[in-house]
């Protein structure tokens, strides 16, 4: 991924490379972003659980995090 986001770079574009799993500052900030949006859900008070899948375990640290 490094080397096609340099390939892509000597050729004027711009890449984001995505880390295995997204675990990185920008998704934990999203997650955090997206528990707020759900918090101002008006049945968010009723939620008892939340289920998500997991690869690397960021999703779920970050959702943790984020509450």
């Amino acid at each position: 991924m490094k080397k096609l986001s340099a390939r892509l770079a000597e050729s004027g574009k711009k890449a984001y490379v995505i880390p295995r799993g997204g675990s990185n500052s920008v998704a934990a900030w999203s997650y955090i972003a997206a528990w707020e949006e759900m918090m101002n859900q008006p049945l968010f008070a009723e939620i008892t659980d939340i289920v998500v899948v997991s690869g690397s375990g960021g999703t779920g640290v970050d959702l943790a995090l984020a509450n």
